[in-house]
């Protein structure tokens, strides 16, 4: 799982699913209290393009930003922070890190693990057709 560090705290990113609906009922008028023009059905889609881009062209998104907005909100909501949308990416860029994921994290095979061999499998009785089934059983 992806994770970030703000002001000395590790978050682990949360989907936008994980957002409470109180959150998402919100979100439209926090936005514009903040001077965003910006509707939640704008974060779906744009978050939508984002999962179905290529990496180079997920960076180049128009809509990156408020993407990765959102995600700190979601993020810092679902760690217990009462945060409306504004307070939550009220800080200076220079504050934030995104994280490496951990090694031992990572999918995929471990640097020197052995394939396991494969499992055995006991043979099943063949499969009889209804046709060929016995009528009087």
């Amino acid at each position: 799982m992806a994770r970030f560090k703000l002001r000395g705290k590790v978050y682990s990113t949360a989907a936008l699913d994980e957002l409470p609906l109180k959150a998402l009922v919100l979100f439209d008028d926090q936005a514009a209290e903040i001077g965003m023009s910006r509707r939640w059905s704008d974060v779906e889609t744009a978050a939508a393009e984002i999962s179905a881009a290529k990496s180079a062209d997920a960076e180049l998104h128009p809509s990156r930003y408020l993407v990765i907005a959102v995600t700190i909100w979601a993020s810092r909501l679902t760690s217990g922070e009462p945060l409306t949308f504004g307070e939550a990416i009220d800080f200076p860029l220079k504050d934030i890190e995104f994280l490496p994921e951990p090694e031992d994290r990572k999918p995929g095979k471990a640097k020197g693990a052995k394939k396991a061999p494969a499992k055995r499998t006991p043979t099943s009785a063949p499969v009889v057709e209804a046709a060929e089934a016995d009528p009087s059983m």
